[in-house]
């Protein structure tokens, strides 16, 4: 059974809605051809449902053509003074947007026509004859040749003029197209008053009217009886408007029906069909791709935990041996310290500290080649399962989604290759920007320190030159003469063996207290940069796992959605299709 219009343009609009929220499952070639064909079904299917019904009315005068047109528009669009002075002329009602067939017999039709534009009738055109009175013998056959066109002929009498014979001679001579005949008995109201005792008298009418048309040789007539004038009045009887409704519904039936060849002819549900026959395959195929790439994305999804651990390790590779010697030379550039120890600690060893590298290759401290295989361990943690998933897609015909999918893959390259750059530009911020807030407090009082403890030995030294005595004498007279003599007996002790003994072992111990000191500032510049190492990894190691986690969130994204349209096409598009 052909489907009505509704139906149709439902699924063409349904399948059109799929086909354009399939961006990954349909290249845009693929949908540009699903579409076109949708929109070439939908113009045939367009115009299919537009069919214009031709109906015919003939009638002797004054029976109320001209009301019953007028009835069917609900609204006065015909009048007596639309005829003409030609009255073998057929009179054409139609809505001003609507033209005729250039196959119509226009020199039978009076010019110009009368239009309307009342939307109920507008698919409707009505051919109001020149009444029985005004027809010459010699125009009936050209009336009935115009008959041949019209889908419908309406016959309008009324309880006056049923009987007459000039209706009966016409009807004969146009019995060949019988089967497209439908009778009017019109004026019912001049039966008698509206009242029910004048229901036998009607009865009577129509089953009279019914014998006469047999005896014309129609013999199975369809007859309408009402009021056409009191069809839209509702406080008129019911038998005056009952069966005008039913006489719309025929006509309007009549049109629904040609509506449906009209589609058939068109043959708008076939390729309808065809389109969803071949959707419908394409989704049974897809139907084994929907396992395999939830499986896929599920594992790409297992791999974020061990992604974050992954990030740091690999940039821990990139702070070499040479990156912490740099921090650290930078630390103690920047660090002014008292002159022994200065000069010592350039002397002193590094300790030996844990590095996460095996060899002394370059770090931040100094370019960095894009593809540095340092980098490759990281790549595989996600460049594997996107080579699965890619693989996948082009093994279903995916291109659109194996594109979008490559695209991303290689902003995820783009980022990689960008740490590297970040990496160093803020390595050197950070060595430009070493010192702390409180620097200079600190180095104040951290040779202050050194200060202090190298002047122990110094002092160690002068009391060991002076002697117990002259140490006592200088604290019993503490004035200038006493500190002179005091300063004096230092000098010569100096020349005597003893005092060549305390001066070396002054050197000794200068030497050694530098020599810690150095240690002390050696090691504290090299806790700065084990903290500062971590601090910079861990921070560039959590940022290169957010924009990892955000590359990975996009493709997980993808895939959603492209599991989503499977479904989608899976749930409608194997149940969709005309019946």
């Amino acid at each position: 059974m052909v489907s009505d219009r509704k139906n149709l343009a439902g699924e063409i609009e349904d399948l059109r809605r799929r086909v354009e929220s399939s961006r990954y499952l349909l290249s845009r070639e693929k949908r540009e051809s699903y579409l076109a064909g949708l929109d070439s079904i939908g113009q045939r299917l367009s115009a299919a449902t537009q069919p214009l019904l031709h109906v015919g009315l003939l009638g002797g005068t004054g029976v109320g053509k001209s009301t019953l047109i007028n009835a069917l528009a609900e609204e006065p669009i015909s009048s007596v003074s639309d005829r003409r002075p030609h009255t073998d002329r057929i009179v054409v009602y139609r809505h001003d947007e609507i033209s005729l067939h250039a196959d119509f017999p226009s020199h039978l039709l009076n010019e110009p026509h009368q239009t309307h534009r009342n939307s109920r009738i507008r698919h409707l055109i009505a051919y109001d004859f020149p009444d029985f009175d005004s027809i010459l013998t010699g125009h009936l056959e050209q009336v009935s040749a115009f008959l041949t066109h019209l889908d419908l002929v309406v016959w309008v009498t009324s309880p006056e003029k049923y009987a007459d014979l000039r209706f009966h001679e016409v009807l004969r001579d146009c019995e060949k197209h019988q089967d497209n005949f439908i009778f009017v008995l019109n004026k019912l109201d001049k039966v008698s008053s509206s009242n029910e005792e004048s229901l036998p008298e009607a009865a009577r009418l129509i089953g009279d009217f019914s014998l006469k048309l047999k005896d014309a040789g129609i013999h199975a007539p369809r007859i309408y009886h009402f009021a056409a004038r009191e069809a839209q009045n509702p406080q008129a009887p019911p038998r005056l408007r009952h069966d005008f409704l039913k006489f719309r519904e025929a006509l309007f039936r009549r049109r629904d029906g040609k509506e449906i060849l009209a589609i058939k002819a068109a043959n708008v549900e076939v390729e309808l069909e065809g389109l969803w026959k071949e959707l419908r395959s394409f989704v049974l195929r897809l139907a084994l791709l929907r396992p395999e790439l939830e499986s896929l994305m599920q594992h790409l999804q297992d791999r974020l935990p061990t992604l974050e651990h992954r990030c740091s390790l690999t940039l821990e590779q990139f702070f070499t041996q040479r990156t912490s010697a740099f921090l650290r030379r930078s630390i103690l550039s920047r660090q002014e310290d008292v002159a022994p120890v200065s000069l010592l600690r350039g002397l002193w060893k590094q300790p030996a500290i844990s590095f996460a590298a095996t060899e002394d290759r370059s770090g931040w401290e100094s370019p960095l080649a894009p593809d540095d295989d340092r980098l490759s361990r990281l790549r595989d943690e996600l460049t594997i399962p996107l080579d699965s998933i890619a693989t996948l897609l082009h093994r279903f015909a995916l291109p659109q989604a194996a594109r979008e999918l490559e695209d991303l893959e290689n902003d995820l390259h783009a980022d990689m290759k960008s740490i590297l750059v970040q990496g160093a530009e803020r390595f050197s911020g950070l060595v430009q920007s070493i010192s702390l807030p409180w620097e200079g407090w600190t180095g104040s009082m951290r040779r202050a320190s050194h200060r202090f403890w190298l002047a122990i030995p110094a002092i160690l030294l002068i009391l060991a030159l002076a002697g117990p005595e002259n140490v006592e004498s200088l604290f019993d007279n503490p004035d200038m003469r006493g500190t002179l003599l005091f300063i004096l007996n230092v000098l010569l002790s100096l020349f005597k063996p003893e005092g060549l003994v305390c001066l070396l072992t002054f050197v000794v111990l200068e030497i050694l207290a530098s020599l810690w000191l150095a240690s002390r500032t050696s090691r504290s510049a090299d806790r700065r940069v084990l903290r500062t190492r971590k601090k910079f990894n861990d921070e560039l190691a959590q940022e290169t796992f957010e924009r990892m986690k955000a590359q990975v969130r996009n493709v997980e994204d993808m895939g959603t959605r492209l599991v989503d349209e499977i479904g989608t096409l899976a749930r409608e598009g194997v149940s969709g299709g005309s019946t």
